[in-house]
């Protein structure tokens, strides 16, 4: 019986790992990243981009990117993944 406990427990961890925050975004969707931190994927002149960008609500209350962030081109954005798990081995926890 303890053991099912934890496997539940685990089984809902996990589940709330792969919740994703999809917030309106103009005529669009972004993947919230907390601290107002969105992530949009974009197409300009048939070319895609990944944008990580801050946030912040207008006074009509919709969300309205800032300068402060960044556009990956697609070869970019293939590096940053490929690059994830020697990141993820250099980041320390809060």
């Amino acid at each position: 019986m303890k053991k099912q406990r934890v496997e539940d427990k685990e089984e809902e961890e996990e589940e709330e790992e792969e919740e994703i925050d999809v917030t309106k975004l103009d005529d669009d969707v972004g993947i919230c990243l907390g601290r107002k931190l969105m992530i949009k994927v974009s197409a300009y002149k048939g070319v895609s981009y990944v944008n990580i960008r801050e946030y912040f609500k207008d006074g009509e209350g919709n969300m309205r990117p800032t300068k402060k962030g960044v556009t990956l081109k697609h070869d970019e954005w293939t590096k940053l993944k490929k690059l994830m798990d020697g990141i993820d081995e250099r980041m320390v926890e809060d």
